[in-house]
């Protein structure tokens, strides 16, 4: 028997998402999965690494990440 849990490919990108699309901290999700929060951090991470432009959009929809600061520069 393994010492190690086996997880498939399709639990860990569902893990991902609820971490990326929920904007919800990795900790909160590993617990709420039952699983180590180190493990579910080197999955975002490696997907963070895999998909840099998912990433900056996913901040520009979400958060304006960029445009705030040209706005105020802008504005006076």
């Amino acid at each position: 028997m393994s010492k190690y849990k086996k997880y498939t490919q399709e639990y860990r990108d569902e893990a991902v998402k609820m971490v990326l699309e929920n904007d919800q901290p990795i900790a909160k999700v590993a617990r709420d999965l039952g699983m180590n929060e180190g493990t579910l951090g080197n999955w975002v991470n490696k997907y963070r690494r895999e998909h840099p432009s998912a990433r900056s959009s996913l901040c520009r929809i979400v958060r304006g990440c960029g445009n705030s600061n040209a706005r105020i520069a802008n504005s006076g």
